[in-house]
Parts: structure tokens; C-alpha cells; sequence
């Protein structure tokens, strides 16, 4: 917020929220919403779907994820530094 009042511009904010519960997610950006958030639900959808084997039906990955509730708001990531085996958050 300081950046974008700083220079008067819209810049684009990521924040990271680590939950798996969709709604916490939403909760946490808040009606005017000044950051975009990782998509954590689908992260983790995506951790099962690869290690299912193919028994994960794929129809419903996008449910209950930050990407199918607010889109606008959504960062879509497969794995990045901190969900590495011994890393912080695994």
C-alpha cells in the first residue's frame, strides 16, 4: 500500500498466506482485497494429484480453491522454495 501511494501507481502485491482453507484465504484479503494471494488449496490439490497414481478425479481440482472463488486474487503455483522436502512449510 505504501509502494502504491508512494509512487501513484497500481503495482502488483502478492502476499503469502499459508492455509489450506479456502475461506481463510478470503478472509484474510478482505473486501477491498489490495494484494493478490498464493493459491495454497490448489497447491496442495495438485501435491495429491501427482502422487495419486491417476486415481484423483481431476474434474473437481479447481473446488473449494482461492482461483474458482475470487480469480482476480489468485496466484496459481505447483511448488516453489518453501515446499521442498525440510523446507518451512513441509
Amino acid at each position: 500500500a505504501e509502494m502504491r501511494c508512494a509512487t501513484g501507481r497500481e503495482i502488483f502485491t502478492v502476499g503469502e498466506y499459508w492455509s489450506g482453507d479456502v475461506h481463510a484465504l478470503v478472509d484474510y484479503l478482505g473486501q477491498d482485497a489490495p494484494m493478490s494471494l498464493f493459491d495454497v488449496p490448489l497447491h496442495y490439490k495438485l501435491f495429491s494429484a501427482s502422487n495419486s497414481w491417476g486415481a484423483l478425479d481431476l474434474a473437481h481440482i479447481f473446488d473449494d480453491t482461492l482461483v474458482s472463488v475470487d480469480p482476480v486474487h489468485a496466484v496459481t503455483f505447483v511448488d516453489n522454495h518453501d515446499t521442498q522436502p525440510r523446507q518451512s512449510l513441509q
